[in-house]
């Protein structure tokens, strides 16, 4: 076979190779006609003929499917080099241009400085110096104490927001600036039938309460020691982050469940919430159901419990036929996902276990955590981390802040239901 120079010369050659295996079957067709009736000494050379032709079909077969890698070769080829085509001389302006539009915060340069400047290594002034030399559009007010984190330790907040988010992750969210006023259907007459031209409809009653979520600062501090300060700083950065979001994140998932503030700021739990209703029974099978009863949702419900609660108790519980109440599923990771009475269970330590919870004190939630709970994120739902190389100074030491800026609420009546260790409720 002659050798092939490019593609384009390939794919004319297998064109033409196809096309004689086309021909050579309209012969062979032919041939098997012509053979049914001829004599013996006719049929001997028209079999010759079709095994030669036959074997002529199956090299044209090897021969295309050489050609046909060759053609892709060639083609990959063709491909690399005319990449290296479509280069062009750079002026040393435009060099300098493309420099300037770099985010800056996005190279290891940066990465490596920062994770100096928290080390103590080179201070405020020399890391301003660097970002006003790179970027002279870059945002360095004076007025400030901190300087910018590089966006690699920002995606590292973010990872952790997902990892470690639980109940965070299940409410609803809104991003509004400032309070944010929520009105609540308090209590509504239903809807009624009506016959055409009998007179008005009556006015329906209607009672409206109103949630007011004003936002309050969590923060999470962390004094930098010695071996953190010798980490290599991509990983220097990762922990910091990992770190100060977990911390932060965990506060959030604890407080939605239980958390109270005497000025009505923050995050206000759902224990012993207004909205929540309170379901006092002793541990028992149908406690679960007892808490549905006095829902007025049954899609998407999550229960949340100390994890001690649903392994030493629930699991042991069995119903009326002796049946396990509890169930293990195993997603798509591995994962252990546990269930109760048909409904997702997620575990806290925002509620006691219950062999230490006193009378009358919440052990269990039960409820629509998308549609009955809202927080409010006025300065978007990530945790920002600052460097604070000052309130120590005279100790020698550097501290990292995270801080998350939020509010949240329940904000619907009968979506949430409290199990309390009591006597039996009658519902």
């Amino acid at each position: 076979m002659e050798k092939m120079l490019n593609s384009e010369m390939a794919s004319s050659k297998i064109e033409e190779l196809v096309t004689r295996k086309n021909e050579i079957v309209d012969e062979v067709d032919a041939k098997k006609e012509e053979f049914e009736n001829a004599d013996t000494d006719k049929r001997d050379e028209l079999l010759n003929e079709v095994e030669t032709l036959t074997e002529e079909a199956n090299q044209i077969d090897a021969d295309v499917k050489e050609l046909e890698e060759q053609k892709d070769k060639l083609e990959e080829q063709e491909a690399r080099m005319s990449m290296a085509s479509n280069l062009s001389k750079t002026k040393i302006e435009e060099r300098k241009s493309q420099m300037e539009n770099q985010n800056i915060l996005n190279s290891k340069e940066y990465e490596q400085l920062y994770a100096d400047f928290i080390r103590g290594r080179v201070n405020e002034k020399e890391i301003r110096s660097f970002l006003q030399a790179r970027d002279g559009s870059a945002n360095l007010t004076t007025t400030t104490n901190y300087v910018p984190i590089p966006e690699i330790m920002q995606g590292y907040v973010e990872t952790a927001w997902y990892t470690y988010g639980k109940f965070s992750r299940l409410v609803s969210e809104s991003f509004e600036p400032g309070i944010l006023k929520i009105p609540v259907e308090i209590e509504a007459d239903g809807a009624v039938w009506h016959d055409e031209n009998s007179g008005p409809v009556e006015q329906e009653n209607i009672t409206f309460g109103q949630i007011i979520l004003q936002p309050k600062m969590i923060k999470k501090f962390i004094n930098l020691s010695d071996e953190l300060m010798g980490m290599v700083a991509s990983e220097f950065l990762k922990y910091i982050a990992d770190e100060l979001v977990y911390r932060v994140i965990l506060a959030l998932d604890e407080a939605i469940i239980n958390r109270t503030d005497e000025n009505g700021l923050g995050v206000i739990g759902i224990v012993n919430n207004a909205y929540t209703e309170v379901v006092s029974t002793p541990l028992s099978f149908n406690a679960i159901n007892e808490a549905l009863a006095n829902l007025v949702t049954f899609d998407d419900l999550t229960i949340a419990m100390h994890p001690a609660t649903f392994f030493s108790n629930f699991m042991g519980l069995t119903d009326e036929v002796g049946n396990p109440i509890y169930r293990v599923v195993h997603d798509n990771e591995n994962k252990p996902q546990y269930f109760l009475s048909g409904h997702r269970v997620e575990f806290t330590q925002a509620l006691p276990k219950y062999s230490e919870a006193e009378e009358g004190q919440a052990y269990a939630v039960i409820g629509n955590f998308r549609r009955g709970y809202r927080l409010n994120y006025p300065q978007g739902r990530n945790v920002i981390t600052l460097v604070d190389p000052y309130t120590l100074a005279t100790e020698d030491v550097v501290r990292m802040i995270g801080r998350l800026y939020v509010a949240g609420n329940v904000v619907k009546p009968k979506h949430f239901a409290q199990l309390t260790v009591g006597q039996p409720s009658s519902i």
